[in-house]
């Protein structure tokens, strides 16, 4: 009879989604990262509030998807601007497989792809870890394949974990703007990134997930222009 009970326990575990973790990290917030400074920024050294944090996160990405860890990570000393600068400044970089198991926004072919943290102070997943991911591909100019995908933000402000027991989204941000979507569903935090990438591409008239050519797509007439070229000045100076 106790043999039965166990069993059936273990069915019951197995289609109901029992809080087992198995392998999967559970994260805290003691966990997050310290960033450096006080302001969000955008990896190409943009100036963003926090409270715009998450909605230009969306605007600057290539693409958002939902991944699994699938390794440990291999870090190695590369150059920061790779293969531009020969004597450039260089930063230890970690590299994961990550098997890519839904786009939310932009798009992306393939069933696996190359992820690197550039950035000392970006919190490293763990192998196995499901994450939601804004992403900029690498290299960037349209005319190359891509080789690799790094986070759109240089600190944590773009990275989010499917954090067990509950499978709910927990930011590796410490930005109260992010935070704030701890504990929601998957499915909530999809339908947040989809009302955000609305109304800019309404504001924008671009019907396409944002990124360069999303910011391209704003004139003067659009009642973003001011606003994003506030946040975006060296962009807009070189492409009035």
């Amino acid at each position: 009879m106790k043999i039965r009970l166990c069993l059936f326990l273990a069915v019951l575990c197995l289609f109901t989604g029992c809080a087992n973790t198995g392998n999967r990290h559970v994260y805290t917030p003691e966990e997050r990262a310290e960033w450096e400074s006080e302001v969000g920024m955008i990896g190409c050294g943009f100036v963003i509030p926090d409270e715009k944090q998450f909605e230009t996160n969306i605007i600057a990405s290539d693409v958002v998807l939902v991944g699994t860890v699938m390794d440990e990570g291999v870090s190695k000393v590369e150059p920061i601007l790779g293969d531009i600068v020969d004597d450039g400044p260089q930063t230890t970089v970690t590299a994961f497989q990550l098997r890519v198991q839904d786009v939310l926004a932009g798009s992306c072919d393939a069933k696996e792809i190359t992820l690197k943290f550039y950035w000392p102070y970006q919190t490293r997943p763990y192998k196995g870890d499901k994450l939601v991911l804004f992403l900029v591909e690498q290299p960037v100019a349209s005319e190359f394949p891509v080789e690799f995908y790094t986070p759109t933000s240089a600190d944590n402000d773009s990275v989010f974990a499917v954090n067990p027991p509950d499978n709910t989204i927990f930011a590796f941000s410490k930005k109260e703007p992010l935070t704030a979507y701890d504990g929601q569903k998957l499915s909530e935090f999809q339908k947040a990134i989809e009302e955000s990438l609305d109304t800019f591409r309404t504001a924008a008239e671009y019907p396409y997930i944002a990124g360069k050519a999303g910011l391209y797509a704003l004139t003067e007439d659009s009642p973003l222009y001011e606003e994003y070229r506030g946040y975006y000045p060296e962009f807009f100076e070189k492409n009035p």
